[in-house]
Formats: C-alpha cells, sequence, structure tokens
C-alpha cells in the first residue's frame, strides 16, 4: 500500500527522467547540425537558373537601352513627388 507521497515521488521521478531525455535529445540535434553565420562557400549554394542575360566578358551585366529609358521615367517620376511634396509644403508654411 502506497502512500499519497509516495505516489507524488514517483511521479516526479519518472517526470525528471521524461525531462532527462527530452534535454538529451536536444543537445544530440545541436552538436550534429551546428549553425554558420554568414554567406555560405560558393560550393554550397544552389544554382538558380538566371532570369536575366548572362553577364558580358567583364563580368558586369548590362543594361538595355529600353531599361534605361524605364529606370529614367522612373526616377523622374520620383522627383517630381518629391518636388510636388516639397512645393505644398512651402505653400502651407507661407499662408
Amino acid at each position: 500500500m502506497t502512500t499519497k507521497r509516495e505516489t507524488a515521488l514517483q511521479l516526479l521521478i519518472e517526470e525528471r527522467e521524461a525531462i532527462d531525455r527530452a534535454i538529451t535529445a536536444l543537445q544530440d540535434i545541436g552538436v550534429s547540425a551546428p549553425r554558420k553565420r554568414g554567406r555560405p562557400p560558393n560550393s554550397q549554394r544552389i544554382a538558380i537558373a538566371p532570369t536575366h542575360e548572362l553577364p558580358t566578358k567583364d563580368g558586369r551585366r548590362r543594361v538595355s537601352a529600353a531599361g534605361r529609358r524605364k529606370m529614367a521615367e522612373a526616377q523622374k517620376r520620383r522627383w517630381a513627388k518629391v518636388k510636388a511634396a516639397a512645393k505644398g509644403k512651402a505653400r502651407s508654411a507661407g499662408a
């Protein structure tokens, strides 16, 4: 015949053993696969098919004339927004 104290003690011992097993398993996982920070070396990188034109002989990518035109237009729109916002603030400050 076991007392409540002995039953509680037995349950605590079983729980401690389960926690010890979990700790050991987690430590084993950490040892087998240490994570390194930073960019992986070339041999470990995944090769991705390029969606753009291949680089030229000197290794630099070139932008097409149409691409440069699109970039120029986009930059003009950005500056127009900045100038319009600055002009709007100047008007509201002067009034």
